[in-house]
């Protein structure tokens, strides 16, 4: 009788054991991965660099990031910004910045007196909302001394990003291709009757390429990404039955030759929606895939 009650009692504290020992290990791999999940949390915080252009000038300007063009003025006047570049920014590596100067309105020339005060600066942050600004490059123009009927300069600068766009890499020279102004407009003409019908699902289905690849180069998460669909949606709704009709436009090629846009003589957009409070303006690029004879929006 006393043996059985001692191998009972032993039975109990083995399955105690045996349960504690389980209860323990479940506990520590709830701990592993919890802590496997913060370090990656954490490192996805680290490994979200944004890159940013400061520009300040005087002059009528271009301004392109690996020959697309992120801005342009054609007025005299102080223009100042300070614009997020990862969108254009497909992978890590060399990025090559151009800067076109045009002489003020009213002058044929432009001397390196004009561009004295022009500031052109590359910052990098840890992430789109962190203001710890780094410097990386600032650019310095050359010294000449005839007056130039404009001034190009072209400068590069490294980048380290997490991700890869394929964008326009794998894209068509569009140089090449016949008839291409009538396409882009038949495109444009389509885009002005979904945003005229108010048809914001047709106009992000036009859009998806464009906008995956942009939400990915700003680590935008779910919650950033819906946030930025209502603005749109509520801008295409107050553009409906507003949009102007397509009119005084030219095609450019941007890209190396794989990008194409419509653009009025100030570089505007032809898609524009007269509104009461502002006039709303569409601006996008067009590619095609080298497997495909369809153009589609790409930024």
């Amino acid at each position: 009788m006393k043996k059985g009650i001692l191998f009972l009692l032993f039975l109990v504290y083995m399955l105690t054991a045996c349960q504690e020992k389980k209860s323990n290990s479940t506990q520590q791999k709830v701990f592993l991965n919890k802590e496997k999940k913060e370090k990656k949390e954490n490192m996805n915080v680290h490994n979200t660099p944004i890159y940013r252009i400061n520009f300040e000038s005087y002059l009528p300007f271009e301004l392109y990031l690996n020959d697309v063009l992120i801005d342009k003025n054609n007025s005299n006047g102080s223009v100042d910004f300070f614009e997020t570049l990862n969108e254009y920014i497909l992978s890590s590596g060399k990025q090559e910045l151009k800067i076109k100067l045009y002489p003020f309105i009213g002058k044929s020339k432009v001397s390196y007196k004009d561009m004295e005060d022009i500031k052109v600066q590359i910052y990098k942050s840890p992430s789109l909302n962190d203001e710890t600004f780094t410097l990386i490059q600032d650019i310095k123009f050359p010294n000449f001394k005839d007056n130039l009927p404009n001034f190009e300069y072209k400068t590069y600068f490294e980048v380290e990003v997490p991700y890869k766009n394929i964008g326009w890499m794998n894209s068509k020279d569009l140089t090449k291709e016949e008839n291409l102004l009538d396409e882009v407009v038949l495109f444009y003409e389509n885009v002005r009757t979904i945003l005229n019908n108010g048809d914001y699902e047709k106009y992000f289905a036009l859009n998806k390429l464009a906008d995956d690849e942009i939400y990915k180069s700003l680590y935008l998460g779910r919650d950033k990404e819906k946030e930025d669909k209502e603005k749109e949606i509520n801008r295409i709704i107050d553009s409906k039955g507003k949009m102007k009709k397509l009119e005084d436009y030219v095609l450019k090629y941007y890209g190396n030759g794989r990008l194409v846009r419509l653009e009025k003589l100030d570089g505007s957009s032809p898609l524009c929606a007269d509104r009461d409070d502002v006039e709303s303006y569409y601006n996008f690029f067009l590619h095609k895939k080298l497997d495909s004879n369809r153009l589609v929006i790409v930024r």
